[in-house]
């Protein structure tokens, strides 16, 4: 297994970004809705077509990493396999799921059999073959998804999850162990489908938002545990997390799982400081696409050089539907700028310390304490 070495981390992990068009800037682009990308192949098709590719590109100058074609970007696949009915609102919003009142040991029965994919993920794999016969030269993703173990248990429990740790901690844990155990399996079905191993010597991801809901205090007996279960499952090489809403105190627990990088997203109780402060497991900041309402270009441009003077190991931003304007486009340039012009004096032996000096006084007022304001 892949170990990492915290005393040399960060300097091994270097200075990187990346800036990179998202599903809802092409969708505002072709004109689309979640209903029709999620449950129509057609939309797909027109979504990732060459000519709405092409329009965002030249908006952007070209600065844009491309996202490859897949079928419509379901979180909860997962569930869908274990017989729990996805909602798709004809409205436009996102795919949902139904709340099911299951008892843990009715969980655990259903878990403990082998995942059968259900007719919606069948549908979804129709859709994959439509868009490859259209993309022939790309890999069509089938992206049919699942998440980490405590968020996949409040989706199961809903909120008695947060009860359950209190009232039948016993029976939570086996709960939480066959759970895990289940989406290990289902993550070998879809690595397969997708064409990639089924257990990765290189490094795998986990999305485990619902994790910051559990206090820092019961991390060590109820997270970490599961966490190192979904890793061992998928991989022996590096391990990347993705969780929101953190707290300085959760993330000191990060070394503990062995983290070789953490991308907190949208996490209004951190900043670089605090990540840096509390972990010395390397971090990546992201400016989310509605964060740039809140700025000005020059913010903009402040924001990348104070990220990076305070420690991120990665900056990045996915361009949304919120930047398909004017205002929007020259805020997405600058922070390609800012990123570039950062990397650059970095790859060349700058101090992170004098990034500082590339921070406007006002932008040294508002990071970080100001930040969310």
């Amino acid at each position: 297994m892949f170990k990492v070495n915290y005393e040399t981390a960060r300097k091994e992990a270097g200075f990187n970004y990346s800036v990179s068009n998202g599903v809802s800037s092409l969708m505002e682009i072709a004109d689309l809705t979640y209903y029709e990308i999620n449950t129509d192949y057609k939309a797909g098709i027109k979504l990732y077509s060459k000519e709405n590719v092409e329009k965002l590109d030249k908006m952007f100058d070209y600065k844009l990493s491309h996202i490859a074609p897949s079928t419509g970007h379901i979180s909860y696949g997962h569930l869908s396999c274990l017989g729990m009915e996805l909602v798709f609102p004809e409205g436009g919003g996102d795919v949902n799921y139904v709340h099911e009142n299951k008892s843990m040991d009715e969980w655990i029965k259903i878990l403990k059999k082998d995942i059968e994919l259900s007719d919606l993920a069948k549908k979804q794999l129709e859709y994959r073959e439509q868009l490859q016969k259209a993309f022939p030269g790309e890999k069509v993703g089938w992206t049919f998804g699942y998440e980490g173990p405590m968020t996949t248990a409040y989706e199961l429990r809903d909120m008695n999850v947060f009860y359950d740790v209190y009232d039948d901690p016993e029976k939570f844990k086996e709960f939480l162990t066959v759970m895990t155990k289940n989406t290990v399996e289902y993550i070998k079905i879809h690595s397969k489908i997708n064409g990639n191993k089924e257990f990765s010597n290189d490094g795998w991801g986990l999305c485990d938002d619902i994790a910051s809901m559990f206090s820092p205090d019961l991390w060590e007996e109820f997270v970490l545990p599961y966490w190192e279960i979904y890793y061992n499952g998928v991989t022996d090489g590096k391990r990347f997390i993705h969780v929101e809403d953190l707290n300085y105190k959760h993330v000191k627990h990060l070394e503990k799982a062995n983290i070789n990088m953490y991308d907190p997203s949208v996490s209004a109780k951190l900043n670089p400081p605090l990540i840096f402060e509390n972990t010395r497991v390397p971090f990546k900041w992201r400016l989310n696409g509605f964060h740039y309402d809140l700025l000005t270009v020059q913010e903009v441009s402040d924001w990348v050089y104070k990220a990076a003077a305070d420690g991120a190991s990665e900056i990045f931003s996915i361009v949304t539907h919120q930047q398909i304007n004017e205002s929007g486009v020259k805020k997405v340039l600058a922070f390609e700028k800012a990123c570039r012009e950062c990397k650059k004096l970095i790859d060349e032996g700058i101090d992170r310390e004098q990034l500082n000096s590339y921070v406007s006084e006002a932008g040294k007022e508002r990071f970080w304490a100001n930040w969310h304001e």
